[in-house]
């Protein structure tokens, strides 16, 4: 059973961040949870210093944290005035570090934030901290993109794709698709895609049509047997198997559908620091017209709790 209780909202004061506020108070209003609204003061780096980049105050200081507080308070008003439980929380620091940082500290169950910001030093870019959140995140992660891909109040969902390669992590988001749509009485389409031929020529010297066809239903038989007994009772599940480059078809069929969200697994690759989102998943989340939630395979928090290579080389500079 999903539960979540506690779910972590990054805002940069962008468009794309108060579009994700929406998702995070629809979400905590379905599942009864509480949200922190956190801004992070990009702290002044050495690499900025040396290449003369447009710099902020190295830290935040109360001036600063006086101007902030107003732009933060009126993204969150409205979220607070239809009765959503919130607290506004700013630090300074390194954003990706800080928002992973508090994920642990304060036991997210789901982390909310926006991909795409306007330019500058304190806007967040898919590729730089939603990223690097995604690739180390103890919790699942919902992406928002740009405010017109779904400016709607309140947010609806009607339907939702699950796109599933059997992985753990895909598993485990499974259960979120479902636990959606039977909290929103949505309608739930499970894809696989069976990796394609470079060209049609390749494909029958490989496929003949009895195995093709014999692929594809034991594909179809998979997915339906993750459908949770009863489920007929509260959502509507479909199953879909397709052929060609995931990211591709993940997109053709969220189109084809309309789908509200796009649910997918984040897995790692044969122990190096990439998982699925150095590929398909981020290639969905940039160019999906609906937010996607990645869900991690279990076991990820003590990863989070790690530093990174530059964390690690600081504290040996600090010593």
């Amino acid at each position: 059973m999903i539960r979540i209780n506690h779910i972590l909202c990054p805002l940069d004061l962008s468009e794309v961040s108060e579009r994700a506020l929406d998702h995070a108070t629809a979400l905590a209003r379905w599942y009864g949870a509480t949200i922190t609204a956190l801004h992070v003061w990009p702290t002044v780096s050495m690499t900025d210093m040396a290449t003369h980049a447009p710099v902020v105050p190295a830290h935040l200081d109360e001036s600063t944290r006086g101007d902030l507080e107003p732009g933060l308070e009126r993204i969150v008003g409205p979220a607070r005035q239809a009765g959503a439980r919130m607290r506004t929380l700013v630090v300074d620091g390194d954003p990706a570090r800080e928002i992973l940082r508090q994920a642990v500290d304060t036991s997210a169950d789901l982390l909310v934030m926006g991909t795409h910001g306007p330019p500058g030093l304190q806007r967040w870019i898919l590729g730089s901290v939603t990223e690097s959140v995604l690739r180390r995140a103890p919790c699942p992660v919902l992406t928002v993109a740009t405010p017109a891909q779904a400016r709607v109040s309140p947010v609806e969902l009607q339907t939702i794709l699950g796109a599933i390669d059997f992985s753990e992590a895909s598993l485990r988001a499974v259960e979120y698709g479902f636990s959606l749509a039977q909290e929103t009485r949505s309608r739930l389409v499970l894809l696989h895609v069976l990796a394609g031929f470079p060209d049609p020529a390749a494909e029958a010297l490989f496929l003949s049509p009895d195995y093709a066809d014999r692929v594809r239903q034991e594909a179809h038989d998979r997915l339906r047997s993750l459908v949770p007994e009863g489920a007929g009772d509260w959502c509507t599940r479909e199953a879909c198997v397709r052929v060609g480059r995931a990211d591709r078809e993940i997109l053709r069929v969220a189109q084809e559908e309309g789908a509200d969200l796009i649910v997918m697994g984040a897995q790692r690759r044969g122990g190096f620091d990439l998982m699925l989102f150095g590929s398909t998943i981020r290639a969905v989340a940039r160019e999906a017209g609906c937010p996607v939630l990645a869900v991690p395979a279990p076991g990820r928090l003590d990863e989070a709790r790690r530093p990174e290579p530059e964390d690690r080389q600081e504290e040996r500079s600090a010593v």
